[in-house]
């Protein structure tokens, strides 16, 4: 049994075909574990944009993504078909939260116009899975909480560690 856990880094750009802003994946990152939740290959690319020739100030000091680096990046479909020749044997994929999933179906809607799906076999949202052992320890919230919050109410380091990338 293999494991993914998928990260996406996006930024909101007007796509004009559709007459509003959506969400574009401009970085994908995962990591493969095997059973025992050992690291077995790691994944990233930087995609470059098919709607625009610039990102978010937000974004980029969020990501460390530039204008330059975003570039330069990899065309979205050959990102996706990389992603997918990486995650082929996976057996259960993790997000943190749904809303990459929902960047997902939108990019694959808009910008793939579903030539192409990520390979997304079998599903777990890790917040959900974290915030429900942390109510177990007696945190209660119903609003969604970010992957360093968790960390720091486990007890997990996170100094050093770029939670955008």
């Amino acid at each position: 049994m293999e494991y993914i856990i998928l990260d996406l880094e996006w930024d909101s750009v007007y796509f004009p075909p559709e007459k509003r802003f959506i969400n574009q994946i401009l970085q994908i990152g995962a990591v493969k574990l095997d059973k025992d939740f050992n690291t077995l290959d790691t994944f990233s690319v930087t995609i470059r944009s098919a709607i625009s020739n610039r990102v978010s100030s937000r974004f980029a000091k969020l990501t460390g993504i530039t204008k330059e680096k975003m570039l330069s990046g990899t065309p979205f479909e050959e990102a996706v078909k990389q992603y997918n020749a990486f995650a082929e044997n996976s057996d259960v994929v993790m997000t943190w939260s749904k809303s990459d999933l929902y960047t997902i179906v939108e990019n694959e809607d808009f910008i793939l116009k579903n030539s192409l799906k990520f390979k997304l076999s079998g599903y777990l949202d890790l917040q959900k899975l974290v915030q429900s052992q942390l109510a177990l320890k007696g945190y209660e919230s119903k609003n969604q909480i970010s992957l360093e919050a968790a960390a720091e109410m486990m007890d997990i380091d996170t100094e050093g560690l770029e939670l955008h990338t």
